[in-house]
């Protein structure tokens, strides 16, 4: 065991030696609930007994003291467990629960999708990737945070796209430009447009592929911004260099689809 590693041991043992001591001295309180959740999280990753036990007993104590943000806690930390054993419906089952325990409560409920939603598109669920999608909307439309339902009609875009609905994949990507035109963000619109592209390619529309891609490189270089205009762009675009390295990757694949081997090589180069 090298010299870090035993440091960080070390370390560890003594949050968990603190910890095990507080809750001894606590009472049954949300304290003591959020202090079993630490607890289960400082514990090492294949030392599962242990995190399962606290993060259960996390779980009890939010019940019995109806405590909304333990209960979302714990059952995320349930979760977790059961998804690192590769047990995907017990762990979507509490996910479910975490969403559940939040009852609504939209500054609680609108970041509690994201592990959700990824496990239903890493199992390719993408009927019930639509349900939790349309739950994180709801949320973020009653912040209004535009940004999240940008995002979220980004999501809505991809889900339609993986399952061939073509039509509802340029409507929910449309609608995700136009926010990002709204927001006047330069980063969401070229990522917006890139994706657009490939419904586009995927429906053999190579025009409306090419403009769109033509539209990410005119960004990514400075000349075009959010709103169409040739000016300096409104936002810093870091991450400018990989959607410019995507659109001409596509643009690539795209000629060489449509038979112009010249312009495919000189995109590929």
């Amino acid at each position: 065991v090298s010299r870090q590693r035993k440091i960080f041991i070390a370390r560890a043992e003594k949050t968990i030696d603190s910890l095990q001591r507080l809750i001894k001295q606590s009472p049954d309180d949300t304290t003591k609930q959020i202090l079993l959740i630490a607890l289960s999280d400082a514990q090492s990753i294949d030392n599962e007994k242990s995190i399962t036990r606290y993060a259960e007993q996390a779980l009890v104590l939010a019940k019995k003291l109806h405590f909304k943000q333990g209960l979302v806690k714990a059952n995320q930390a349930i979760a977790w467990i059961y998804q690192s054993r590769k047990d995907y419906k017990m762990a979507l089952s509490y996910y479910q629960r975490m969403v559940d325990a939040a009852e609504g409560d939209v500054h609680i409920v609108d970041h509690l999708y994201s592990p959700l939603l990824n496990l239903y598109f890493y199992l390719g669920d993408y009927p019930n990737a639509m349900k939790a999608v349309a739950g994180e909307i709801l949320a973020f439309e009653k912040l209004n945070d535009k940004q999240g339902m940008a995002h979220c009609n980004n999501l809505l875009g991809y889900i339609h796209f993986k399952q061939e609905n073509f039509t509802e994949a340029e409507k929910y990507y449309n609608r995700y430009i136009a926010m990002a035109v709204e927001l006047a963000d330069t980063n969401l619109l070229t990522h917006a447009l890139g994706e657009l592209a490939d419904v586009y390619t995927a429906e053999k529309k190579y025009n409306l592929s090419f403009s769109s891609l033509y539209k990410v490189l005119e960004i990514c270089n400075g000349s075009l911004d959010s709103l169409g205009n040739l000016v300096k762009n409104k936002t810093t675009g870091w991450l400018f260099p990989q959607y410019k390295a995507k659109a001409m990757y596509r643009l690539g694949m795209n000629y060489k689809k449509t038979g112009n081997l010249p312009e495919a090589l000189h995109f590929s180069l």
